[in-house]
């Protein structure tokens, strides 16, 4: 991870207009994610690298479409699949993996071992130790 990138997730900069990244950043992510972020999971996969940082961002669009923040304060989920990302992720209270069950979204990578096991851990730790926490453990690699 880049200093830069270690530097905004830590917290010691930070966006002008922050309180607006998190909720522009998860806008439509049904659309963008198969788009960009699975193949670069597959790639990686391929190749046997680490695909613990990519999982961490599935993890928490997953934690998002629980559509319930920290505080148990409801969230809007803008994404032309709403509702259905939303019904699916209501499984991961029983089901750790429900939300990557969606094969339309997800494909073959998300039943692969490596990358489901960080995954895991990482939905794991955004419910037991929310966020800011989880992104600590990121940052010094502890997935």
């Amino acid at each position: 991870m880049t200093f830069a990138t270690q530097a905004v997730l830590s917290g010691s900069f930070s966006f002008s207009h922050a309180s607006l990244e998190p909720v522009r950043g998860t806008h439509d992510a049904s659309d963008r994610i198969p788009k960009w972020l699975l193949p670069v999971v597959r790639e990686n996969l391929k190749h046997d690298r680490k695909v613990t940082l990519s999982a961490a961002i599935i993890a928490s669009w997953a934690r998002y479409t629980e559509g319930v923040d920290e505080e148990g304060e409801p969230i809007t989920i803008v994404d032309r699949m709403a509702d259905r990302l939303h019904a699916t992720a209501q499984g991961n209270k029983d089901n750790i993996f429900a939300f990557l069950e969606d094969d339309e979204v997800f494909g073959e990578e998300a039943h692969d071992e490596r990358f489901r096991k960080p995954y895991a851990a990482v939905l794991e730790s955004l419910h037991e130790i929310g966020s800011a926490k989880t992104v600590e453990r990121l940052i010094a690699d502890e997935f």
